[in-house]
């Protein structure tokens, strides 16, 4: 996990300086201790909110009868 955080982390540190203002980090819960190390050690940022949104529904599709 830590070193698939620390490329999509590389990834958002040249974003920012391309000047992207609105961006977003998909990955599963697993990785989120790290990233917020990460994000409050590295970049200086300090959370303010969570919020998680469901972004795959694995139930699949009831049976058509």
């Amino acid at each position: 996990i830590t070193e698939r955080n620390k490329v999509a982390l590389e990834v958002l540190r040249k974003q920012i300086a391309a000047g992207k203002k609105n961006i977003a980090i998909f990955y599963g819960g697993g990785h989120m201790p790290d990233f917020q190390k990460r994000l409050i050690d590295d970049f200086g940022l300090v959370p303010i909110s969570t919020q998680w949104l469901l972004a795959w529904d694995m139930k699949g599709k009831p049976a058509k009868k």
